[in-house]
């Protein structure tokens, strides 16, 4: 498993998964267009 790093923006929080820790952090508030292709790469 990779560690996974995602920088906000305006509309998407900061994601942060440390493989090593098994630490998930989501810090923000989430107003994307399409919040399933966002939170795609956490799921996976």
């Amino acid at each position: 498993m990779d560690n996974l790093r995602i920088e906000p923006t305006k509309y998407t929080p900061e994601i942060i998964f440390d493989a090593e820790t098994n630490l998930l952090e989501i810090k923000g508030e989430t107003y994307p267009e399409n919040t399933a292709e966002f939170y795609a790469p956490v799921f996976k």
